[in-house]
């Protein structure tokens, strides 16, 4: 007898997650028919469905243990199913201990090849033939088809696409539970029971038709009595449940948004989904829930380099972590006589590991390939980063370990108990000591070890350093010989003025003496000492507090107790030494990156600095030359931090604070933005040119063109268009009413036309074709204007004020907007009429005078029309629609799939032109800023054009909704709420 009838294995992800749920409910809710043939009467069966995904491959004692104690194991298959190495295994295991033939698979979606598991799709078995030969044959499981009609047409793109709309994952999660609990159940019922499916189907049916029969009359009755009654009632209670789900909803998606502004970007992720799961498109709130959601999104997944995005809050009481080859995973201490793995992409603990008693030292190896915890007795416990069983190896020292470096089958043990210092080497796969130097005698200030594990350095106070092989631990050579008279201990600053460190990845070696006031750089590969001399003349004095080498070994990076200031010692030029900028903060601690790109500065404060482009030239400048400020930097990230590393990939540094938290920094962010001078005021037809305005310079921004790089003195009151190669810039002459054409700071033309008088917030002035521009002329008229004159005239001027003029990529077609006549198209050669609808054209599209799409905002509807003058129209949201006749914004970008509107404050939103959603909100310190969609993002006013000390716009790039869903599936590598976090929401 088995406990659990069955074990459940499945995906955790949507639909999956449901249908498993389904599943067991089902099998423990099920009554076998005493009619079934030669089964008991039954109704206790019993379910295993493990609730908490772990991300690592690896089966915790009490999954093993549910796997031998089940008697049928199911597999819910999607196409996702493969990817899973927890599903994986669980597959794999019971077939170590139960016949393959009691798998049970549920198809929820795709096809076996595709979602089955490579365990279940690789079963053989040997069967006899007629004529009497063993063949082995693939061995075919039963699969239970859940699959909706839409799941199983050609073409369907796949779950993983439909949760990113929630209404239709939960249309076909609803249809693949009837399926389920109409035929489905009872084939795979029919398995754990050893019958046939038609048996268990028509017998189960009879049962359902006797105890049907038998209620008819009792509920014909009642609902005879109680018909209108009941109805009223229900139709008021499904509305008291719509008003409640839409409350319940804005209170989730508020959730989300205090979670993001405090800090958790996970857990806002994971609540604004909740959200807009809860959430239906006929709620009068739906816009404005989506709109939320995805500012949500973009606000937790979108930042620049060097930001903090994650805390893990560890519970540990070791100053240390380790962390596996790929950064995915980090190891601690756990709260007793335990390890805890953490994912380090979402910071939920993957699982723990057991240890005969409390660690006082944690770690990784070298190569990320195992996790290390070193216990008060001084046993070295190790397991390696992808799990598994624990390796014990009795180092057999004793005292304090000062420093420990492990490699995958060895390890380099600093000790000292305060009368002896010694170095010990250990061999990890006999569990062995190496060999164990004494070295109380000469007073071992500092160690190092070789990044490929093959040889150690040590110095000693007053002075001295030496090289030793890391197997034996025998002498390699002197780098620097013990000054006359030396002290044999280490104490006071002495202990701290000599620092030996290896350049990660290479063969050099530098030994740095405070106390002797001399330098040494050594190439380990050939033994060679390849320079060496005094640090006499050199500033500052004492103890050096820690130093960084870079990997060619050129350059040192040293940090001075005494000033607490970073400085650059050049051995190309070694009678110099330079500091490096940090912002007026003391330093109390630096790294270099694993890939030397960046030097990381931890500052008193505990906020970091990094510094970019080690090899910048300006860093090997004569004296006195700027050296370059950090790139960047965080706020100061709270309690004093223990350890600083780095994930292999370089991407994100990981800070452990005394407080047991992980910061998780992100060294490459998500947002690329761009800095630049003054406030937009215009942009070339094909949006790739910027033209902005400060303080009576105009600058311009465009392709191959670095930011600010072309400038002019402006000669423009008002108005402004910039030509699609950037060259020209066109406005109102200043002191003039007059349109003037500037290349540079040269007049092109003029124009003896007189322009508008009118304000609108809307562009008047555009350029076409050639240097022409296209202008609302004084008498209400619409022309084009040229070196040689006036060309031609676009319409009358009847409609009222002309309210904005747009022009095609390639300068072909011209869009004028009238007050009260709606939006024309025409040709920008001939000035033939093409097209015309009601409202603002915002942006329109066509190549050669043919036209293929206009973008418009009509009331509070964003219109649409293709080349045909069809429109197509989406309802821009309440929040902002009230704001379309006032905004000081309204552009769309130059394909029509983007809008931007100003909430008549100092917000920014942008649209998705076609749905009406809200992508994205941006907040400017001016109000009213000025903003204008580019080909590849929005540039806005980001401060006053008073503030000279900031830059005057920023442009950042807009995301889709498909790209910002990505983003956020990377972001929580399959986290998940919590019980705890689902209570808060009342899920």
């Amino acid at each position: 007898m088995f406990k659990y009838d069955a074990f459940i294995s499945y995906r955790h992800v949507h639909p999956d997650m449901e249908i498993a749920q389904d599943i067991q409910r089902l099998i423990e809710a099920f009554v076998v028919s005493k009619a079934v043939p030669a089964v008991p009467k039954r109704r206790d069966f019993l379910v295993f469905r493990d609730r908490d995904e772990l991300a690592s491959g690896e089966l915790g004692e009490a999954i093993e243990n549910a796997l031998e104690n089940s008697a049928f194991l199911i597999v819910v298959c999607s196409r996702r199913t493969p990817l899973s190495p927890w599903c994986r295994r669980e597959v794999e295991y019971f077939r170590e201990v139960r016949d393959p033939s009691n798998i049970i698979a549920v198809l929820l979606e795709g096809e076996p090849e595709e979602s089955f598991p490579p365990e279940l799709r690789d079963v053989r078995k040997l069967v006899r033939t007629p004529g009497g030969a063993v063949q082995e044959r693939r061995d075919e499981f039963l699969a239970a088809d859940v699959r909706p009609d839409r799941v199983r047409a050609e073409g369907f793109p796949g779950y993983e696409e439909v949760e990113r709309d929630p209404r239709a994952l939960r249309a076909l999660r609803r249809k693949s539970a009837a399926l389920l609990k109409r035929t489905e159940i009872n084939r795979i019922m029919a398995t754990i029971l050893g019958v046939s499916y038609g048996d268990i189907t028509q017998r189960q049916r009879e049962r359902k038709m006797r105890r049907a029969m038998a209620l008819v009359s009792v509920v014909a009755l009642v609902l005879g009595v109680f018909a209108t009654t009941v109805t009223a009632m229900w139709v008021k209670s499904m509305r008291s449940e719509e008003k409640a789900n839409e409350r319940n909803a804005a209170i989730t998606m508020s959730l989300a948004t205090k979670a993001i502004a405090d800090g958790d970007r996970l857990l806002g992720i994971l609540y604004s989904r909740a959200a807009m799961s809860a959430a239906d498109r006929s709620m009068g709130s739906y816009s404005r829930l989506q709109g939320e959601y995805y500012s949500n999104l973009s606000a937790a997944t979108l930042y620049e380099d060097y930001t903090p995005t994650l805390e893990i809050k560890t519970d540990s009481g070791v100053p240390s972590f380790g962390q596996s080859a790929s950064g995915g995973e980090l190891v601690t201490a756990g709260r007793d006589a335990s390890l805890t793995v953490w994912n380090a992409r979402n910071g939920t603990p993957v699982r723990s590991i057991r240890l005969p008693s409390k660690p006082t030292k944690v770690g990784s190896a070298r190569d990320g390939s195992s996790f290390y915890a070193l216990t008060e007795n001084n046993d070295l416990h190790l397991v390696s980063s992808g799990g598994g069983r624990i390796r014990t190896v009795r180092t057999g020292v004793a005292g304090q370990v000062a420093n420990l470096v492990v490699w995958k089958d060895h390890a380099i043990l600093d000790v000292g108990d305060g009368a002896s210092e010694k170095v010990v080497g250990v061999d990890l796969a006999a569990g062995r000591r190496l060999f164990a130097m004494d070295l109380n005698k000469e007073g071992v200030v500092s160690v190092d070890v070789r990044d490929d594990g093959a040889e150690f350095a040590v110095a000693y106070a007053g002075g001295g350093a030496s090289r030793h092989d890391a197997r034996t631990g025998a002498l390699s050579a002197w780098i620097a010989g013990r000054p006359a008279g030396a002290p044999s201990g280490a104490s006071g600053s002495l202990a701290r003025s000599e620092l030996i460190h290896y350049a990660p990845r290479g063969n050099m070696l530098v030994y740095l003496s405070g106390s002797a006031r001399v330098y040494y750089k050594a190439d380990t590969s050939t033994g060679s000492v390849q320079a060496a001399g005094g640090l006499a003349k050199l500033t500052p004095t004492g103890a050096v507090a820690t130093m960084q080498v870079r990997e060619d070994g050129n350059a040192v990076y040293a940090l001075w107790e005494s000033s607490g200031a970073v400085y650059r010692f050049d051995f190309a030029s070694p009678d110099k030494m330079r500091t490096l900028p940090a912002g007026g903060k003391d330093i109390s601690r630096i790294a270099i990156t694993p890939d030397g790109e960046r030097l990381v500065g931890l500052a008193k404060d505990n906020s970091l600095f990094f510094w970019q482009g080690m090899d910048d030239p300006r860093l090997g400048a004569p004296a006195f030359a700027p050296l370059p400020n950090p790139a960047g930097g965080t706020d100061p990230l709270g309690a004093s931090v223990t350890q600083v590393s780095f994930s292999a990939d370089r991407k994100r540094a990981f800070l452990l604070g005394a407080d047991a938290r992980i910061t998780v920094v992100q060294v490459a962010g998500t947002e690329k933005t761009a800095s630049g001078r003054g406030a937009p005021q215009a942009k070339s037809n094909d949006g790739k040119t910027l033209y902005s305005i400060s303080s009576g310079t105009g600058y311009v921004e465009g392709p191959g063109m670095p930011h600010n790089d072309a400038r002019q003195k402006s000669g423009i009151r008002r108005w402004a268009a910039v030509s699609n190669d950037g060259r020209r810039v066109a406005g109102i002459k200043k002191n003039s009413s007059s349109v003037i054409v500037m290349e540079g700071n040269a007049v092109s033309y003029e124009s003896d036309v007189s322009v508008s008088s009118a304000n609108e917030s809307g562009p008047l002035i555009a350029f076409c074709q050639g240097d022409a521009v296209v202008f609302a002329a004084s008498d209400g008229s619409v022309v084009r204007y040229g070196k040689n004159g006036r060309l031609n005239r676009y319409g009358g001027r009847g409609g009222g004020d002309v309210v904005s003029i747009r022009v095609s990529p390639d300068g072909s077609l011209v869009a004028v907007s009238r007050r009260h006549g709606g939006y024309a198209v025409y040709s920008a050669a001939s000035g033939k009429r093409l097209a015309g609808g009601k409202g603002e054209a915002l942006s329109l599209g066509g190549a050669s005078g043919r036209l293929s799409h206009v973008l418009a905002i009509d009331g509070h509807d964003v219109v649409r029309s293709d080349s045909r003058g069809k429109p197509t129209r989406a309802p821009i949201p309440a929040a902002l629609a009230a704001q379309v006749g006032t905004s000081a914004v309204k552009d769309a970008s130059p394909d029509g799939s983007l809008l931007a509107l100003s909430d008549g404050a100092s917000n920014v939103t942008v649209l998705d032109a076609r749905s009406g959603t809200a992508l994205r909100t941006v907040s400017s310190k001016t109000t009213s800023p000025t903003a204008l969609l580019l080909h590849d993002g929005l540039a806005y006013q980001s401060t006053a054009l008073t503030d000279l000390s900031n830059d005057g716009h920023r442009r950042v790039r807009i995301r889709t909704p498909g790209e910002l869903e990505k983003l956020a599936d990377a972001a929580l590598d399959g986290r998940t709420l919590s019980a705890e976090e689902k209570a808060k929401i009342g899920q």
